[in-house]
């Protein structure tokens, strides 16, 4: 058996498998961001509509947890896919799962209004 630190890394990765399937993400500070060097650092961000079109496919259907055996429509998001803005809720509400969006109802009016007050809105 190993030490307490290796079981806890085990089945730290196990749960991240779980959730996001075969790809680790990691958070690199900033030493190591400046190690890497910037050739490495460069990749188009100029669309990433298509890989969040491919993303939703691959994940809407997921059942891995009851959210996904009760909902009615999975809510991915909106908006501009090259925003400089994004907002993560928590999971969905009835609204949001009968209409198939995130931020709806009354929460959805305070954040366009949020939006408003600082010159922005749900498309940009």
């Amino acid at each position: 058996m190993g030490s307490p630190t290796d079981i806890k890394v085990k089945q730290y990765l196990k749960q991240t498998r779980d959730l996001y399937g075969d790809e680790l993400f990691i958070e690199l500070n900033p030493r190591q961001l400046s190690e890497m060097g910037e050739d490495s650092l460069k990749k188009p961000f100029s669309d990433f509509s298509s890989d969040l079109l491919a993303f939703n496919q691959e994940i809407n259907q997921c059942q891995k947890c009851a959210l996904g055996q009760s909902r009615t429509n999975f809510v991915f998001g909106v908006g501009d896919p090259s925003a400089s803005l994004i907002l993560v809720g928590e999971a969905p509400g009835e609204k949001e799962d009968l209409k198939g969006e995130p931020f709806v109802g009354r929460a959805g009016k305070l954040l366009d209004k949020i939006l408003a007050a600082i010159n922005r809105s749900r498309e940009n």
